[in-house]
């Protein structure tokens, strides 16, 4: 655990992620979301100078959409770092909806942090010290999970509505092509066979 009475600037480490591979390399000054990895980047990068505190490693978890952090390869390895490094008592995030998918999760990971003698801080968010102040982290939590299941229920609805419309969703696999086609009188996304890539697709298989 590390030792409160150590002088000096804390050490911190800063976790960034993103849920596509697309907000990887979105500059922050045109990604509109505020969520790319140069945004949270520059974010946490100010949050440590504010508190007087020195990244000492960057993990960076590139187009991971899981929804738990069990499968979230590089926060376990951040994990595993703080074990490996007593002497870092911060880890920096940009918000707590980029780290935390579920309340579970968030309360887990705060009290293996407290284990450790390490702090989580958000940089966009201030909850202050004190028992007011887990409770607004909690809120948040909450919220933010919410929002989460609300966002894949209505995604879940919106693919079912389209199928039934004949469309079809995300990219059509290799030997396949997407298409805009006509059904009812409307112009929705189907798939069509690949003239070109097909017959090797076919042969493939057959050999």
């Amino acid at each position: 655990m590390n030792d409160s009475t150590t002088t000096g600037p804390q050490v911190a480490v800063s976790y960034l992620r993103v849920s596509t591979t697309r907000q990887m390399d979105t500059g922050a000054d045109v990604d509109a979301e505020g969520n790319s990895i140069a945004t949270q980047r520059e974010a946490n990068n100010a949050k440590a100078a504010r508190m007087g505190a020195i990244i000492e490693k960057e993990f960076v978890e590139p187009g991971a959409s899981a929804q738990t952090i069990d499968k979230r390869p590089v926060f376990k390895q951040l994990l595993a770092y703080l074990g490996e490094h007593p002497d870092v008592s911060l880890v920096i995030i940009y918000m707590r909806s980029r780290a935390f998918r579920n309340l579970g999760d968030a309360v887990i990971t705060k009290r293996r942090l407290e284990a450790m003698g390490v702090k989580l801080v958000s940089a966009k968010e201030d909850f202050g010290e004190g028992i007011m102040a887990d409770a607004m982290e909690a809120v948040t939590d909450i919220i933010n999970e919410v929002q989460v299941r609300m966002s894949g229920e209505d995604i879940k609805v919106k693919m079912r509505h389209k199928a039934q419309m004949g469309g079809t969703n995300g990219r059509a696999p290799i030997g396949y092509r997407n298409v805009r086609i006509e059904h009812n009188g409307r112009q929705v996304n189907g798939i069509a066979v690949d003239e070109e890539r097909a017959p090797l697709i076919k042969q493939a298989f057959e050999m």
